[in-house]
């Protein structure tokens, strides 16, 4: 009988004398620090390669579904903001957009693009949730709750604003710690919308319009533009042209 041993294999020497005969031995071994608890259901498959340093510390909810090719090279350094279950939006949004989505429990930012200056209603009501007092504000600086001070409307889940420059601004939704889903819908109305629309644009516009238009447009442009216009015109035409000019 040994004790106190350490992992790892011995050998044995059986002496019988010089008579012939059949030799039977059985070994039986105790581990130092046995488990008080063996599982009843040990894994079919172990693994051949057990780590030999085990975590002091397991997880007490390990995944039932590890992934089936973690990295190498794991980051050294991990975030201490990790990505949160609420739901990420495709970008910013457009006025006259509505967008709707899974909401986890934590507040959902939307982004929303002016294109000219003017007012914008930013409407969360189409929610499943109701939302909470402060739970819907601009969050652009200056930061703007519902029915606080900047918002026209006077709506619960309604932001209304007037008089805002030509940009992007942001939105946060928060329904509070409940799961449900998000829906919101934006109008914006520009403060210098044309009084006069034409009833006939054209179908073919150019794609490089000029940036400075003539203040005094012919009253009876040609019907039939030259397709090859001199790249460099006189500075001095002259104010009585040939009745027949040249055809060579």
């Amino acid at each position: 009988l040994l004790q106190d041993l350490t992992t790892g294999t011995y050998r044995f020497s059986l002496n019988l004398g010089s008579g012939t005969g059949q030799f039977s031995i059985a070994t039986q071994c105790s581990s130092d620090v046995p488990t008080k608890t063996p599982t009843k259901d040990p894994t079919p498959g172990p693994t051949k390669t057990p780590t030999k340093i085990p975590t002091i510390d397991p997880s007490a909810a390990p995944t039932k579904t590890p992934t089936g090719g973690p990295t190498n090279v794991p980051t050294k350094v991990p975030s201490n903001n990790p990505t949160t279950p609420a739901p990420t939006l495709p970008g910013d949004i457009t006025c006259g957009d509505s967008v709707t989505g899974d909401y986890a429990g934590i507040a959902v930012t939307i982004s929303v693009n002016l294109p000219y200056d003017g007012a914008m209603t930013f409407d969360a009501r189409g929610s499943s949730l109701a939302i909470p007092v402060s739970g819907l504000r601009r969050s652009t600086s200056p930061s703007v709750l519902d029915n606080g001070l900047g918002d026209e409307d006077g709506e619960a889940g309604v932001i209304t604003m007037s008089n805002l420059n030509a940009g992007t601004y942001q939105y946060s939704v928060n329904l509070g710690t409940e799961s449900g889903t998000f829906s919101v819908a934006t109008q914006c109305e520009s403060d210098a919308p044309t009084k006069v629309p034409t009833k006939g644009p054209t179908n073919n516009p150019s794609l490089n319009p000029s940036k400075l238009p003539t203040s005094v447009p012919s009253a009876a442009p040609t019907d039939l533009p030259t397709r090859s216009p001199n790249l460099d015109p006189t500075v001095s035409p002259t104010f009585a042209p040939t009745d027949l000019p040249s055809m060579d």
